[in-house]
């Protein structure tokens, strides 16, 4: 969106007009009015159509507006409107311009009420990402050492649905902070979230022992797949294949084992490919 907002704001978009001058198109007649010439202004402002929904977005007209560049009458938008709704003006112009393209290219005119329910509708989705992400980048883990003669095996796991792929990553310390060893491993076909941080934990669990460690805590970040997994080790359903490993490492040897969850606090994030860069084996 801000690339195509750029674009708008410098003119840098094929409108009837522009493609007219450069001997393109036939007319510089906007192709959803069929009344006046599609430039810039037009397109965003000035079009019949585009005027209901502003106004059905509740964003007002600046007084002599029709004299302002579109550059012009942007930053009166910005200036009049907080913050917040900054994202709501940028999604509805993309949307315009979209909503134009369809209509020029595949012959699909949207409607007034279907392009403010798709604005409104995206515009809420981005502002919940925006804090889901301002809440990510303040909680940020903190790693606490493992009592002596321990080591703590530290996992994370990303997935890809589409592959029904997943990777993960092991990183294994000592009790003062010492990277001793780490991997990465691929693993598919996996069909789950839940089941790519089961699978995480098992390769942290097997890694650190075909290494010879047999005091362990394992430590990942997934609270659900840890409890699913205490819970299972007198019922094991769900989370088979973590509990049989345990089960299998404790008959061949007497492994002093604990798991826990990753706090996570509000400090400057310190990723995992981090943790692994010193001292590391991937």
């Amino acid at each position: 969106i801000r690339i195509a907002l750029w674009k708008f704001v410098n003119a840098d978009v094929p409108t009837k007009s522009s493609l007219y001058d450069k001997c393109i198109a036939s007319n510089p007649i906007c192709p959803r009015c069929h009344i006046d010439v599609e430039n810039v202004n037009h397109v965003f402002r000035f079009c019949v159509f585009l005027r209901d929904v502003w106004v059905a977005l509740e964003y007002t007209t600046p007084m002599h507006g029709t004299q302002m560049s579109f550059h012009e009458w942007l930053s009166w938008m910005f200036d009049t409107y907080i913050k917040i709704k900054h994202i709501e003006i940028n999604t509805t112009l993309w949307a315009f311009w979209f909503a134009r393209n369809r209509l020029v290219h595949e012959g699909t005119n949207q409607g007034v009420r279907e392009l403010v329910v798709f604005v409104r509708s995206y515009y809420q989705l981005t502002a919940l990402a925006s804090r889901a992400l301002r809440a990510s980048s303040n909680a940020i883990v903190r790693w606490y050492p493992p009592p002596r003669d321990f080591i703590k095996v530290n996992v994370d796991a990303g997935f890809q649905l589409g592959q029904k792929k997943t990777s993960s990553v092991v990183v294994i310390r000592d009790e003062n902070g010492q990277s001793l060893e780490a991997c990465s491993r691929i693993t598919y076909p996996v069909l789950s979230m839940f089941a790519t941080e089961a699978i995480a934990l098992t390769h942290g669990l097997r890694f650190a022992y075909e290494l010879g460690f047999l005091s362990m805590i394992l430590e990942g970040d997934s609270k659900s797949v840890i409890e699913k997994i205490r819970s299972d080790m007198e019922n094991v359903t769900t989370c088979f294949s973590v509990v049989l490993e345990i089960v299998i490492l404790k008959s061949l040897n007497p492994i002093n084992f604990f798991i826990t969850e990753l706090k996570r606090e509000k400090k400057p994030f310190l990723s995992m490919a981090v943790l692994a860069s010193s001292n590391s084996r991937l």
